[in-house]
């Protein structure tokens, strides 16, 4: 082998060791999950009927496994049975299950147009989603 072809070979191991470290690396799906107080292995859900309306945690292999069965679909409230259900947060200061702050973007979506830190309609406290 010539010096060129070492020096080639090395340069694709590393881009393909960056890689496979950036793919399988624990990558926190939410800014709550990052901010260190929700859990990484539990997904948060709002029941959407106006007789519950409760908030509820599923762990990410419940929900796996309820998605296998009905991709696309939310999971039923536990509490009412109810099929309509929003994906939600934890709030940071008070801990109960709240829906998500959407982020507006500008219409470019080259910036967000979020101007301060979103307030739990709970405790109205920042939520940690801002």
């Amino acid at each position: 082998m010539n010096k060129h072809t070492i020096i080639k070979a090395s340069i694709a191991l590393a881009f393909l060791a960056v890689a496979g470290y950036l793919l399988l690396r624990p990558n926190p799906q939410t800014p709550e999950e990052s901010a260190g107080y929700a859990d990484p292995t539990a997904s948060y859900w709002l029941c959407t009927s106006a007789a519950c309306g409760k908030g509820y945690e599923l762990s990410l292999a419940e929900l796996g496994a309820f998605l296998q069965d009905h991709p696309g679909a939310a999971p039923p409230c536990p509490h009412c049975k109810s099929e309509g259900s929003l994906r939600a947060m934890r709030c940071a200061a008070c801990k109960e299950i709240i829906p998500k702050v959407a982020r507006a973007q500008s219409p470019d979506r080259s910036a967000s147009m979020h101007t301060g830190p979103a307030l739990c309609p709970k405790c109205n406290k920042p939520s940690g989603a801002g």
